[in-house]
């Protein structure tokens, strides 16, 4: 992260965009695996930057360092991610009410643009 602090100043202490204290908060998040600690890296130090290249620079040192892969499509919009397990639960709620109102639930699927 070093070697890319120069380049984009997310790295720059206070002044920048990923602080000392993020790495305390990242470091009290409770992972049980590498996996896990990854990820909750990734979200905690990567999601707040507004450039993908600079997004991309943190998985990668991350990656690297962990010795991980982190697969964002499969964390956001796969099968067992948080956003369909979340999905699915409404749609089970309220399917009486969407059927009420003549809507398919199963023409409803999890997209980028809307989870």
């Amino acid at each position: 992260l070093r070697q890319r602090r120069s380049r984009t100043g997310v790295f720059r202490g206070k002044d920048g965009l990923i602080t000392p204290r993020d790495l305390l908060r990242w470091a009290g998040r409770g992972a049980t695996s590498k996996a896990e600690l990854a990820l909750e890296g990734y979200f905690l130090l990567a999601e707040r930057l507004r450039l993908d290249e600079e997004r991309d620079a943190v998985r990668r040192v991350i990656e690297k360092e962990l010795k991980v892969t982190i697969d964002l499509d499969e964390t956001y919009y796969g099968e067992n991610s948080l956003g369909r397990a979340i999905l699915r639960n409404v749609l089970n709620q309220k399917e009486e009410i969407l059927h009420g109102a003549g809507l398919d639930v199963n023409t409803i699927a999890p997209t980028k643009s809307i989870m």
